[in-house]
């Protein structure tokens, strides 16, 4: 599984121990599993969670900051 804007190309188990990790907010997880693992459109998941388009794209870019300064740093 790949996924680029800036992080490494990681199996579904490494995404979801990432987003387990780092993304504090239940909600925020599920947003972001539905697109990264699920692939799930923006509309998609912001008709399913009862937000706007523009909120889930909000939700999913901060997500993404955090994960990239995580993904970043060396295991262990």
């Amino acid at each position: 599984m790949t996924f680029s804007r800036g992080l490494p190309s990681l199996s579904r188990s490494d995404w979801e121990h990432l987003i387990e990790e780092w993304i504090l907010s239940e909600r925020y997880r599920r947003i972001l599993k539905r697109k990264i693992l699920d692939d799930w459109s923006h509309e998609r998941i912001a008709e399913r969670e009862g937000l706007s388009v523009n909120g889930v794209k909000k939700i999913i870019a901060r997500c993404m900051n955090v994960l990239r300064e995580h993904a970043k740093e060396p295991p262990g």
